[in-house]
């Protein structure tokens, strides 16, 4: 298996992320799109080799969880994964046969596969004042939650600045975020901060917040005792 090179980063969160977003819509993404999030060079091979560990690794960690491919959802200028794709592929001993029609079944069949698991869901109902403005606010605060969900349960604690979060939400943050420290609490009711259960629900706590610096350090919540 591939090194962990990338994991505990926020280009990790980053990518992940944008991978979750092209499935849940059902599209793709390029990897110059991928490169350029990253701080990566959009061509050569360093390119091609530091974001082939990257998607590894997320793949791999997908693997582990019983996910399929998401890396599926990356594709060059041809329209078409690169290389790197299938050898993960054979690696993971998803794909037995290495011909252009096995190729291409394989890769539909992952595609579809990433689309279903990632797939929106809508629900039907109405619902009081209370319970749909919860939903606006957690739904903005879910890609935090999906970001931090991912970081490998061995990591402890990460520390992220308020423009990392900004740019895993693709939102800025509201302007109490950055003026008042209650708004990083920990409520133990759902019903106070739904922006906080974008972090206790995925198992994280804020342990720090430095506003003149902008950055925040989440860290995993200790299971229940008993």
């Amino acid at each position: 298996m591939l090194e962990g090179k990338y994991r505990r980063t926020k280009e990790y969160l980053l990518i992940y992320y944008e991978l979750i977003t092209a499935a849940r819509y059902h599209g793709t993404t390029t990897y110059q799109a991928l490169a350029q999030m990253a701080g990566l060079p959009l061509t050569g091979s360093y390119m091609g080799s530091e974001l082939g560990k990257l998607l590894g690794e997320i793949v791999e960690d997908e693997h582990r969880c019983g996910r399929p491919m998401l890396s599926a959802v990356v594709v060059g200028t041809d329209g078409r994964p690169h290389d790197g794709f299938f050898r993960l592929g054979q690696i993971l001993g998803k794909l037995t046969e290495d011909s252009p029609d096995a190729r291409r079944l394989f890769w539909d069949q992952e595609l579809q596969a990433v689309y279903q698991v990632w797939a929106r869901t809508f629900k039907s109902g109405s619902g009081t004042a209370r319970e749909a403005a919860t939903r606006v606010a957690t739904s903005k605060y879910q890609p935090l939650r999906t970001a931090l969900s991912s970081i490998a349960p061995t990591i402890g604690e990460i520390r992220m600045t308020f423009a990392e979060i900004e740019d895993t939400l693709r939102a800025e943050l509201p302007p109490s975020a950055r003026r008042h420290r209650p708004w990083w609490a920990n409520p133990g009711n759902a019903a106070q901060h739904t922006h906080a259960q974008s972090w206790l629900a995925a198992g994280w706590e804020v342990a720090a917040v430095n506003l003149d610096a902008e950055w925040v350090l989440f860290r995993r919540r200790a299971a229940p005792a008993g």
